[in-house]
């Protein structure tokens, strides 16, 4: 058994703090130009497999993706994952070696009587 998580990755150029969509990889998205295949088949081929196909088991994905990004220093990455478990929900973001990780924040308002219908 394992834990399923699905996938989807962004590569983005990234200067000056402005950042500039090169590739989206999702499970809809089977056909790329010639830059983007660049990235997919570099994804494909340090996890074996291109994890955004379906749900799947890629536990290496953080020390995949810091690896990615030091081979593409000037790339910034978004890996979005939705896991098995409700409200397991994050982006992680790569950069030159480094990440952040944003956790999903799910919000529940307080009733509000004014909005009664």
């Amino acid at each position: 058994m394992g834990y399923c998580t699905r996938y989807s990755i962004t590569a983005y150029n990234y200067k000056d703090g402005q950042k500039e969509k090169i590739v989206e990889i999702d499970d809809t998205r089977h056909s790329f130009d010639e830059d983007e295949q660049v990235f997919v088949d570099e994804i494909a081929s340090i996890v074996g497999y291109l994890p955004t196909d379906d749900s799947c088991k890629w536990y290496s994905h953080e020390q995949d993706m810091l690896t990615l990004s030091l081979k593409h220093p000037t790339a910034l990455f978004k890996v979005h994952g939705e896991g098995e478990v409700s409200g397991d929900i994050w982006d992680k973001w790569f950069l030159n070696g480094k990440k952040q990780i944003c956790n999903a924040e799910i919000v529940i308002p307080d009733f509000d009587p004014s909005k009664l219908q």
